[in-house]
């Protein structure tokens, strides 16, 4: 087993000692104790009363209302502007038969909270309030957490056990079955998993197709695995293997095989393109123009003759990128697709995202850039992909030259060992996974 999942499920057990209102206090907050364990103690985020309660406020009702649910199998997406998380549910859609299941983002899942449940969770509170001084108190002592940070924890822990026990309240009027995620330690989605297995639901998660400590441990029943080197990490790591099943990635498809008239778009001429995957980092101490500043400098001081081209995150606005990059780098808005991105591309090069993957899984090569220097707190975010095949790792302006440079850039792409990483990490693709994954969820 690796030593800091080991480490990893030895702290959640601990945390899960502590039950707050009949709930493990690391099921109430799984993202935050991801992140306490990490030693993150400054990305925890600051969860304002003031803010949270006008929130609440903005949300109540006199009965919940998701007219969306129709069917017995529930997709829920991170955000329905998110066009990456999207992807993971398409082929799948394709495949379940109609009026059998709908698909509610997170966002749209938590637009009401009833009268109902927001009085109950009014009288709780001093319960909750009381409940909650000893973890806190030990947390403090064990210096896992500051104390300043107390009430912020505190304050989130009772606005998701308002939005626990409201969700819970959905469904168990419901008639649904079984609930997709894509990963179920999203601060949200694994409220509404938790709140799914209170109401006696199957819960399913793709994780998001990451292999790393942060998907440990599972909270959803099944983990439903993109290839057997997610189902062997996940078994090597003490997960049961009754709770893992291979489905496939549903967002996979073979983008180099697929023609684009993206390059011509934008006027590139014979230039071999450099893609630049942006992150949506909350770290305060990660400065993606810092970053792309020295990509840039690599780009103006290479050998040979490159374009750089950006492709922001979903989220992120792509007007800021233009007000801060060099006029001749290129930036690719959400409206561009992964796959006319990754067609185009000569070279990928990423801090850390599964785009990383992705980019593998098509055949173009990668180079993870970690620029040294950087805190430890940055650094225990990133997730390592270094394991992985087929990539080259660059520390400095020098190795990010020099791996961009190589004659042998498009050599590390073995064709033989590209093959097989696909099959090992997708044992199925796109509209075969979908399919996959469709049957597994009927067949609960």
């Amino acid at each position: 087993m690796d030593d800091k999942i080991n480490k990893k499920n030895a702290f959640i057990r601990l945390i899960n000692e502590f039950k707050i209102d009949g709930t493990p206090l690391g099921e109430i907050a799984p993202t935050y104790f991801d992140y306490l364990f990490q030693g993150r103690k400054k990305d925890v985020g600051n969860f304002n009363t003031t803010k949270t309660f006008i929130w609440i406020l903005s949300k109540l009702r006199f009965k919940n209302n998701i007219s969306e649910i129709s069917g017995s199998i529930v997709l829920i997406p991170m955000d329905n502007s998110n066009k990456r998380s999207l992807e993971l549910y398409e082929p799948i859609q394709k495949n379940l038969e109609e009026n059998t299941f709908s698909t509610i983002s997170v966002k749209d899942w938590l637009k009401t909270i009833s009268f109902k449940s927001f009085f109950a969770w009014l009288v709780n509170i001093p319960k909750i309030n009381s409940e909650l001084k000893k973890p806190l108190k030990y947390l403090v002592e064990k210096k896992i957490l500051y104390p300043e940070d107390c009430f912020a924890l505190k304050v989130l822990v009772m606005k998701n056990l308002l939005i626990l026990g409201n969700t819970v309240n959905i469904l168990k009027k419901s008639k649904v079955t079984s609930i997709l995620v894509d990963w179920d330690h999203d601060n949200y989605q694994s409220l509404i998993v938790l709140a799914a297995k209170v109401a006696k639901i199957k819960t399913y998660t793709l994780i998001h197709g990451n292999i790393c400590d942060r998907s440990f441990p599972i909270l959803a029943d099944t983990c439903i695995c993109w290839g057997p080197k997610q189902y062997e990490y996940f078994v090597e790591n003490g997960t049961d293997k009754n709770r893992l099943v291979i489905g496939g990635n549903p967002r996979f498809k073979n983008f180099k095989n697929r023609t684009s008239d993206l390059k011509e778009k934008l006027k590139i001429g014979n230039e071999k393109i450099l893609l630049h995957f942006s992150q949506n980092f909350p770290e305060p101490n990660f400065d993606e123009f810092e970053f792309i500043k020295i990509i840039e400098e690599g780009v103006r001081n290479c050998s040979r003759d490159w374009k750089l081209v950006i492709k922001t995150h979903p989220v992120q606005n792509v007007n800021l990128f233009r007000e801060k990059v060099n006029p001749e780098t290129i930036l690719l808005d959400s409206s561009i697709k992964l796959e006319d991105a990754l067609s185009i591309a000569d070279v990928s090069i990423i801090v850390n995202s599964t785009t990383i993957i992705d980019s593998i899984l098509c055949g173009v090569p990668v180079t993870i850039f970690h620029p040294d220097g950087k805190p430890e707190d940055f650094q225990k975010a990133l997730v390592d992909y270094s394991n992985l095949p087929l990539t080259s790792t660059a520390l400095n302006i020098t190795q990010l030259l020099n791996s961009i440079n190589s004659d042998n850039v498009k050599e590390i792409m073995n064709f033989k060992a590209q093959v097989d990483f696909i099959d090992h990490y997708c044992s199925l693709k796109d509209v075969q996974a979908g399919k996959k994954i469709a049957q597994i969820l009927m067949e609960q």
